[in-house]
């Protein structure tokens, strides 16, 4: 049960949104106030397409292509009888521009119109024109439509009522001329960075190496040599001497060296001085 009128609600919900027109919106659609000589002023609804010139130039005429045509059924009439030779004219609004802010067209004849009667809007586009004083981009959009003889005597005025909420357009002049549509901002490419390589580490240390240069003067042109030399490595080897422990090799213990020979020898010889004498003296004792 819930679960049903959930859905109930979301459905009308979404009714309800898409009925709603979408907010600040542009729109071709002119909302016009038209009011005729002596007359009570009209609200009419009036679709307009604008297309812009290529190639303008300063000081040189250009030419807007203007379109109208009745946006519902709503339509402009005549309070008093319009005489024949009645032309619609149209003008377009130009903004931002310096000394550059309107342009006027003059369209077909719509007159002959009885009083009361129903204003055929041109089937064609009408030729606005106007001339660009310099260079430079202006707005623009639609503006007023008026019904006469001329465009200084209009019997019928009709004046925009919601100018902020028309689609705009932009006229180039000079530079080329060309109707520009704003371009996408260009987004750098980063650039990459890079990735430090790695040292190995427990590598070998080369074995150094000598350079020896020598400079040979056979003859008035000098030669350089260049020898490399590798340093070789001599083992040296020394006999064996054993040694007591906590003792040094001056031949005391272990095996005698030559020193200790000497020594021993001398010692010998002492002693058996010392006995010789000793040997003497006690046989001269005994004799009578």
């Amino acid at each position: 049960m819930r679960l049903r009128r959930l859905l109930f609600a979301s459905t009308g919900l979404l009714g309800l949104i898409s009925l709603c027109p979408p907010a600040y919106a542009a729109t071709d659609i002119v909302e016009y106030a038209c009011t005729p000589a002596g007359g009570t002023t009209q609200i009419v609804r009036i679709h307009v397409e604008l297309t812009m010139p290529t190639g303008a130039q300063p000081g040189v005429p250009l030419t807007f292509l203007h379109r109208a045509t009745y946006a519902d059924s709503g339509r402009i009439r005549a309070t008093t009888a319009l005489p024949a030779g009645t032309k619609m004219y149209a003008y377009v609004g130009i903004s931002e521009f310096p000394r550059f802010t309107s342009g006027t067209g003059e369209g077909v004849v719509v007159g002959p119109v009885a009083a009361g009667g129903e204003i055929m809007l041109p089937a064609g586009t009408t030729r606005v024109n106007s001339t660009p004083p310099g260079e430079g981009t202006g707005v623009v959009r639609p503006a007023a439509i008026n019904f006469g003889l001329t465009t200084s005597d209009p019997l019928i005025e009709c004046d925009v009522r919601n100018k902020d909420d028309l689609t705009t357009y932009r006229v180039v002049v000079g530079a080329g001329g060309s109707t520009t549509t704003p371009s996408p901002i260009q987004t750098p490419t980063p650039t990459p960075t890079p990735t430090p390589t790695p040292t190995p580490s427990g590598t070998r240390t080369p074995i150094p190496t000598m350079t020896v240069t020598r400079t040979v003067d056979p003859d008035p042109v000098g030669v350089t040599q260049t020898v490399t030399t590798v340093p070789t490595i001599y083992e040296t080897f020394v006999d064996e001497v054993e040694t007591p422990v906590g003792g040094v090799a001056t031949g005391g213990g272990g095996s005698a060296g030559p020193d200790g020979r000497v020594i021993t020898l001398i010692g010998a010889t002492v002693l058996a001085a010392a006995l010789t004498g000793l040997a003497l003296r006690r046989n001269r004792r005994s004799l009578p």
